[in-house]
Parts: C-alpha cells; sequence; structure tokens
C-alpha cells in the first residue's frame, strides 16, 4: 500500500515490538502518562517501566533489549500506549490496551540448585477446542531441597508457535511448597477443557512454581526456555467438528452461574440436539445431582432414539464425570441427532425444608459441561 507524504498510518498491534520505529510512545499509568520518548529513548532511561516491559513483557520472549532492570514486584499493573500526533510520513501504533504481568527477574536464566524436577504427561496428543485434556503432574523434590517458606502455585502456560501465551491452568499442588521434603514425589491429576481460543495448531505447555505474594518464582530441574519458565510437553490444538456445536433443546432450564462456574438443571428429561458427525464418536458429561435427597440413588439413562447409550447411578452428592461411547449407528440416519438424558427422580426447590418459595421448577440434574468429539 502507497502513501504520499500527507498520511498519517495507524498500525494496530499487541508487539512491542512493533513500536520501535514510531517516533512518540506515551506509558500511561492509572489513566495518566507516566513516560513518554521514542523507543530508544525510554529503553535507555533508568527505571523506566518501558524498558522494563519491553524485556519483560512475555517471559517466552527475552529480546535483547540492552541491559534490563529488574522488574520489581510492584511494577506489575502498567499500560502501554504508543502513540503520537499526526504528522506526514510518520508511523504510529494505537494498540488494544492490556495489562502486564511482569516476572521478578527477567534479564538472565535462573541458575540457583532447583527445587524439584517437574513433569507432565497428557492422556492423548490431539486435543480440540472445546474438548477435554487429562493432565498428571510430577515433582520430585530434590535431595538436597531446603524448606520453601511459602506454598507456591503452578503455573501452567500454553504457548503458540510465537511464544505468546493462548491460556493458563494456575493451580494449588495438592501438598503445599512447604511440606515438599528431599526426595518426596507429589503426583496428581487435573483435567481441564481446552478454552475456544481462535488458535489451531502445535502449542507448547510450560509450568512452573511462583509466589502469589511477591511473583518469585522456584528454580526447577528441566528444560528451562526462560526465567523458571520449563518446557514439559507439546500438544496439538485442533479445530471443533461441527457435530461438536450442542443445541439445548426441551428440558432445560436457563444457565446459572456462580463464582466463574456454569451449569444448566435439566427437568426429568432434557434433550440435546446437534449435526449427526456419521462416525464412532465419544460424548463427555459432567454433572450432578442431589441424591441426598431420595431414598435410593438418582439414575441417569442417556438415549438416542430408542437406543440407551449410557446409564449410571449418581450415588453420592458432587460432580462426576462420564465418558461414553458412540458408535456411527447408535446416531441414526438423520442429518440432526438427538440424544436425551432420562432422570427417575426429580425434586422441586420450594418444596424442600427451608424453601422461601420462589422456586417451583422440576429439578433432575445439574449439567456442567457436554462435549461431542468424533474418532
Amino acid at each position: 500500500m502507497l502513501f504520499d507524504d500527507t498520511a498519517t498510518v495507524i498500525i494496530i498491534a499487541h508487539r512491542l515490538s512493533t513500536v520501535k520505529n514510531c517516533d512518540r510512545i506515551l506509558v500511561l499509568e492509572e489513566g495518566r502518562v507516566a513516560e513518554q520518548g521514542s523507543f530508544s529513548e525510554l529503553l535507555a532511561t533508568e527505571g523506566s517501566r518501558f524498558a522494563r516491559s519491553a524485556c519483560c513483557r512475555t517471559p517466552y520472549d527475552l529480546e535483547d533489549c540492552g541491559p534490563a532492570p529488574s522488574c520489581g514486584a510492584d511494577d506489575n499493573r502498567v499500560t502501554i500506549l504508543p502513540s503520537m500526533a499526526c504528522v506526514p510520513l510518520r508511523l504510529f501504533l494505537l494498540p488494544i490496551l492490556f495489562t502486564l504481568s511482569l516476572s521478578s527477574a527477567c534479564d538472565s536464566l535462573d541458575t540457583r540448585p532447583p527445587v524439584a524436577t517437574a513433569e507432565l504427561s497428557l492422556d492423548r496428543s490431539r486435543v480440540p477446542l472445546g474438548g477435554p485434556l487429562e493432565m498428571t503432574y510430577r515433582f520430585t523434590a530434590a535431595p538436597e531441597i531446603s524448606t520453601v517458606t511459602e506454598p507456591y502455585r503452578v503455573f501452567v502456560h500454553f504457548l503458540d508457535t510465537d511464544g505468546e501465551i493462548l491460556f493458563t491452568d494456575d493451580h494449588d499442588p495438592p501438598v503445599a511448597t512447604t511440606d515438599w521434603r528431599p526426595g518426596d514425589i507429589v503426583t496428581y491429576e487435573r483435567r481441564m477443557v481446552i478454552p475456544m481460543y481462535p488458535y489451531v495448531g502445535d502449542a507448547s505447555i510450560v509450568l512452573g512454581l511462583y509466589s502469589p505474594g511477591t511473583s518469585d518464582r522456584l528454580s526447577l530441574a528441566g528444560d528451562q526456555i526462560s526465567r523458571n519458565a520449563y518446557l514439559v510437553s507439546t500438544i496439538e490444538l485442533a479445530p471443533q467438528r461441527e457435530s461438536s456445536f450442542l443445541m439445548f433443546q426441551d428440558g432445560w432450564h436457563p444457565p446459572e452461574v456462580d463464582g466463574g462456574r456454569q451449569w444448566q438443571w435439566t427437568a426429568a428429561e432434557a434433550t440435546l440436539a446437534f449435526r449427526n458427525p456419521r462416525q464412532d464418536s465419544t460424548f463427555y458429561v459432567e454433572l450432578d445431582g442431589r441424591p441426598d435427597l431420595f431414598e435410593s440413588p438418582q439414575r441417569v439413562d442417556l438415549t438416542i432414539g430408542e437406543r440407551t447409550i449410557d446409564s449410571f447411578l449418581l450415588e453420592t452428592s458432587g460432580e462426576t464425570f462420564h465418558i461414553v461411547t458412540v458408535s456411527a449407528d447408535d446416531f441414526g440416519d438423520d442429518d440432526t441427532t438427538e440424544l436425551t438424558f432420562h432422570v427417575d427422580q426429580t425434586f422441586i426447590p420450594d418444596e424442600l425444608p427451608g424453601s422461601n418459595g420462589e422456586d417451583s421448577r422440576q429439578l433432575g440434574v445439574r449439567v456442567f459441561y457436554a462435549f461431542l468429539e468424533t474418532r
């Protein structure tokens, strides 16, 4: 594209490296301009927040920015707004605003003795967007580990081929790091649902241990790709098939949300509709019920037409995860397939002791997650 000498070019981007040739950059902190200047001027300014951001914007992109100052724990909420006035043939960047999360030190790899070895195994090497992924973590404490003085969290980052963070699965290990002793092995499993992120292709998985209070990271044994971030696995993120898009038909109550979790209650019967995949598939469903309200466990039957594809009992309260194998024949010949939940025992909240009399719905089971994946 060609411009004459009176043109002003506006670039919208996320990468700070894009602003290297911009004439003027504004650094905003709490809605006010904290710094301004060219890329090189801001980078050379002692104590510059922009310098920290340029070298610490992502822990997986350690560019040669010159001597980088340490990113202090109090320097973790800076917004960068590169911009400039309208002048002929000058480029300026107007990015989408974002918040930077800066590590405690970004200028080199950590050479301290490791406190543990981290390993991660996956139940598969390819997963579609929206699909479940079973992950097994294993931390082996070093023989010479000293007492960790605070409980560190596990950060888990999924990175694209450019090293950019796609999504995360940070969590607390089941055994606090303060209780790790020399040679201890901490193994546990986690299931995560791959977010509907606009990216397909290869992804790297890195992890580490960090302090929620100070952002300090512990040293681990392994493939350190940036400061205390370790490559532990790779996976291919695949696109969703059309049959994975489920439509909630008759028998479903409106969605409810609490604490970041969403679910929908069924009535005695509730139907999901989707495009017939016409091949062997797996249906995943996570749900719970209220078996404590009845003398016998709640029974759930899953049917397609006249065929029962699975049956199970809810004997105790709490979420359960079910994996149902469905053959191509089970789906039938119609272009659209309907899968129905049948719950043998339901309840009405209004009729429970202590009810406030404001909920007369017939409730069967509470579904948190449903996903159909072809095999």
